[in-house]
């Protein structure tokens, strides 16, 4: 049925009790204190201003067995937001706003593609995994983009109760957004074919801080926490980790990736503590979400690359991040067709940082092509991209790349033309200077030790400059 209505509300209670909606027509008045809107397995339409709509001190309620929805051409600026449905869900069909509480009595309330924004002062209550908020496309969960919303000044702890619980670390943030949303992420490189759980948190502040993340809440299914029923999507609880999105400028590119953080799962709580990165990224939000060790998001590979000299072909490649990672079969071939092993390398099991390799083929074809060949620790394999090196009508190749040991000194291997020299720029990632060098070659390749006594622990960029270009690539220092 239809309902058009002119209500003045003031410390009573209006309930609809059949099948149906409350329908709010432009121009149309709602004001009053206090009290009581019940909606009865009706839905709530709302085509009038938000100038027009008062809803101070009033509980918007909904109740009943069957599915309904919050819509309407305008958002409504409701007070309290009550869902107490029973075998049924709220979802929403147009954004929202709540200055006081969403309160989760029963059933769920299914953000869809909808966001909900949240006052300075608004808080979310009452959730559990049979009455929480998620995000649907209608039918499959994790498949909505809506989110909650908040903006704080210098916010910490469980703000508005979203069940991210933080502290920032050497001061404030300033004023943040803080969006919780339940959009599956997908991952990056050779992850591309798993996602998230049905959680992330993207915290937007004035001042990029580090976060120590004091607890990451999700849920399970109390009656059956085993089956990772509710949010954690396929992720068992035992091998929960946390992904941050990070963005690094690798010397060419400025891949975006997913960046596994150190983690410890509290299984009997419901969450994980963990901590977002130390170093500068260039992005300007922190982007979080729960994933696991067996079901990674993370990619593998910043750069591959197969150069000939001299009748050698040296290969190398860096990773951002490993999971689970027991090395690396190096494969070559002389058509990209039939690949034979050449060498294998161990991985570095589960990392962070920066990592290159190198591999030395004394016995190329004319024109050589390679692959690596990865391998987790439980026998899972995954392939890169295909480079390839010609030793045919070869001249000398201007290059760098750094010997990331870790410690001090660290190499830079320069590559280029004999007799000539070329300047080295050591740069942070803000792009200050803090040392400069100048090689002269004997030979198309040699090694140069760095024994400044200027970094820090962090990343940090080599720049090698050349008649017609400059070359950058990460290198990680620890200071000792």
């Amino acid at each position: 049925m239809r309902i058009f209505i002119y209500l003045l509300i003031q410390f009573f209670c209006f309930e609809l009790f059949s099948q149906g909606y409350l329908r709010i027509d432009g121009g149309r008045l709602i004001s009053g204190t206090s009290g009581y809107i019940v909606l009865n397995n009706s839905h709530w339409i709302n085509n009038n201003s938000t100038a027009n709509l008062t809803l101070t001190n009033n509980t918007t309620k909904f109740i009943g067995g069957t599915t309904n929805y919050i819509g309407g051409s305008q958002p409504t600026p409701f007070y309290n937001m009550r869902i107490a449905k029973t075998a049924a869900d709220v979802y929403l069909a147009q954004h929202q706003q709540v200055s006081s509480q969403i309160y989760m009595e029963s059933g769920d309330l299914d953000l869809r593609n909808y966001n909900i924004t949240l006052s300075s002062t608004a808080s979310l209550s009452n959730e559990s995994y049979d009455k929480r908020i998620k995000a649907t496309n209608g039918t499959s969960e994790g498949e909505g983009t809506g989110y909650l919303t908040t903006t704080r000044t210098d916010p910490s702890g469980n703000v508005a109760n979203l069940g991210l619980n933080f502290t920032p670390v050497g001061g404030g943030l300033g004023s943040t957004e803080i969006r919780r949303g339940h959009l599956k992420q997908q991952g990056s490189g050779s992850f591309t074919s798993n996602y998230s759980a049905y959680r992330y948190y993207r915290i937007i502040p004035t001042t990029m801080r580090q976060l120590t993340i004091n607890n990451f809440y999700y849920f399970v299914d109390g009656t059956n926490p085993s089956a990772g029923v509710a949010e954690l999507n396929v992720h068992p609880e035992a091998n929960l980790q946390m992904f941050q999105q990070v963005q690094y400028w690798n010397g060419s590119t400025n891949p975006i990736y997913w960046e596994p953080r150190s983690t410890t799962p509290v299984i009997a709580s419901d969450y994980v503590s963990s901590s977002t990165t130390s170093n500068p990224i260039m992005l300007n939000y922190i982007l979080i979400t729960l994933a696991s060790t067996t079901v990674p998001l993370p990619v593998e590979y910043l750069s591959f690359n197969a150069n000939c000299i001299e009748g050698i072909v040296y290969i190398t490649w860096q990773t951002a991040s490993e999971i689970n990672n027991a090395g690396f079969y190096l494969e070559k071939s002389n058509d990209g067709n039939n690949w034979f092993n050449l060498q294998f390398i161990n991985g570095n099991g589960t990392s962070n940082q920066i990592n290159s390799y190198s591999v030395v083929d004394n016995s190329p074809f004319n024109q050589t092509y390679y692959r690596i060949k990865q391998i987790d620790n439980n026998g899972e394999v995954s392939f890169s991209n295909i480079v390839s090196a010609n030793c045919q009508n070869q001249s000398y190749v201007e290059d760098i790349l750094p010997i990331n040991s870790g410690e001090s000194p660290f190499s830079i291997i320069v590559r280029g033309e004999p007799d000539k020299t070329y300047e080295l720029l050591f740069t942070n990632v803000l792009g200050q200077q803090l040392l400069s060098k100048k090689v002269k070659l004997t030979s198309m390749q040699e090694i140069v030790p760095v024994y400044e006594q200027l970094f820090s622990t962090g990343i940090y960029y080599v720049t090698m400059i050349t008649a017609n270009k400059r070359i950058s690539k990460p290198i990680l220092f620890n200071k000792e």
